[in-house]
């Protein structure tokens, strides 16, 4: 059901006739948010560094709004996009602020919406939002039952379930409007426990880490369970990976026995049971505090690549995977971290043309970071380029196995072009549709507000 909300907006167009005064103190932008009684903040604000500053640190130099307004409810919120369309300014929505590419900040000049005020829309679900219990229930954004977005001239609409609207929210719903609100199916635990496990190999050689890997490749195709999460980190010292366990923690040593069968090294695998519920408090912290906690920012450039069922990894391509992202990385001013997610699961059931990030028969989420020790520091001017280094082989071996690239939408990877973050995160029907979709929606493109907007 659309709501025009129409009265608010003749109002703020009557305001846009500033006393000299106000205009002479504020810019137009900002006098308009202000008339219109919508709390904003501009350079000249004492909070306006702190404010700003993305916790994504390594392109903090980048980030350079016009105004950053606070709006307390939808009519607020309608008064602030009638006033950056007046000013002829994009706007960009700021939730969590977790952005990996910083993108809740805009494009310089734009207006950042805080969305502070709202608190029924979780930012990560229309990324993808992978976690540990994907494999088994699918992924946030694949749960998620409806939103209502505010659109370019303040129309509330609904996007449920079949509708072009709702398509494009999981995986790009900032091009499109600002969410209000979001309806996601949940599930009751199936147990009462959950089982955390790692598995440790020592400090061992490339050949024995890419023959234990493969291992739990044939496994997680062939016998794993759904309801068992696994992660491998990027390290050979120690080798390790951990993971979940939602089924009955009873079966846990039946269900791993065939894996641990499959090694031609030792393993040792170590295990803990806690209650569902405090579970998840290891698995993401701050999820049981009131906000969600909070995490310090930090300055890292992050690679991500996912493979599918139908083209698991070899040997030939984890080696490089591993020779390059372990010992290949040679740089004392950057540390690096590196893991590959099992995804798989009911991810069977999917297709990639389900929703707007293409993400049916995924297998592998491999992810790569080069971190700055110091946050605050200047991340290097060469650091990205030579991130980028690290992975291109690896990028090369996939191609000339005739592997995709694919990527994934929470992991923005800002050293990318158009054409290839386009490619990796959507693909090509899906990009056009979300093109004619956008024009349906955003004709006037307010919502055109990052490097990997939909345009």
């Amino acid at each position: 059901m659309d709501s025009s909300l129409s009265f608010k907006r003749l109002l703020v167009q009557s305001l846009l006739f500033l006393t000299p005064s106000l205009a002479l103190a504020q810019s137009p932008l900002s006098a308009c948010l202000t008339d219109a009684g919508v709390r904003n903040i501009v350079d000249t604000d004492s909070t306006w560094a702190t404010e700003i500053t993305p916790w994504q640190l390594r392109l903090r130099t980048e980030v350079d709004p016009a105004a950053m307004a606070y709006p307390t409810d939808k009519v607020q919120l309608a008064s602030s996009l009638a006033c950056a369309r007046n000013a002829s300014v994009k706007v960009s929505a700021l939730a969590g602020g977790h952005s990996f590419a910083a993108y809740g900040m805009g494009n310089p000049g734009d207006l950042v919406v805080n969305m502070a005020a709202f608190n029924s829309v979780v930012g990560s679900s229309i990324g993808g939002g992978f976690g540990s219990t994907s494999r088994y229930l699918g992924t946030p954004m694949d749960a998620i039952h409806s939103v209502e977005y505010m659109l370019y001239n303040g129309t509330l609409v609904n996007a449920t379930a079949g509708s072009d609207l709702l398509f494009a929210t999981k995986g790009a719903a900032s091009s499109y409007g600002i969410l209000t609100s979001l309806t996601t199916k949940t599930w009751k635990p199936k147990h009462a426990n959950a089982v955390n496990y790692t598995l440790t190999f020592g400090n061992i050689g490339i050949e024995d880490a890419v023959k234990a890997f493969l291992s739990s490749q044939e496994f997680a195709m062939s016998e794993a369970p759904d309801e068992l999460a696994l992660r491998w980190a990027l390290s050979l010292t120690p080798f390790s990976a951990t993971g979940y366990y939602y089924g009955n923690p009873a079966n846990f040593d039946a269900v791993m026995k065939p894996l641990m069968n499959r090694f031609t090294i030792n393993a040792t695998l170590t295990k803990s049971e806690f209650d569902f519920w405090t579970m998840e408090t290891f698995v993401a912290t701050g999820a049981n505090l009131p906000n969600g906690g909070a995490s310090a920012g930090r300055s890292f450039y992050t690679q991500a690549l996912t493979t599918t069922t139908d083209a698991p990894l070899t040997a030939d391509l984890t080696r490089v995977l591993f020779q390059r992202t372990i010992l290949d990385f040679n740089r004392t001013d950057l540390r690096r971290s590196g893991l590959l997610d099992l995804w798989g699961g009911v991810s069977r059931d999917l297709s990639d043309a389900d929703t707007a990030y293409a993400h049916g028969s995924n297998l592998w989420l491999i992810r790569f970071d080069t971190n700055l020790p110091t946050a605050t520091n200047p991340y290097p001017a060469d650091g990205v380029a030579y991130a980028q280094s690290i992975m291109k082989p690896f990028e090369d071996a996939l191609v000339g196995a005739d592997i995709p690239l694919r990527g994934f939408a929470n992991y923005r990877d800002t050293g990318l072009t158009e054409a290839q973050w386009s490619e990796r995160l959507y693909g090509e029907q899906n990009y056009a549709k979300l093109k004619a979709i956008k024009r349906v929606y955003d004709p006037e493109g307010l919502f055109t507000s990052n490097k990997q907007s939909i345009a």
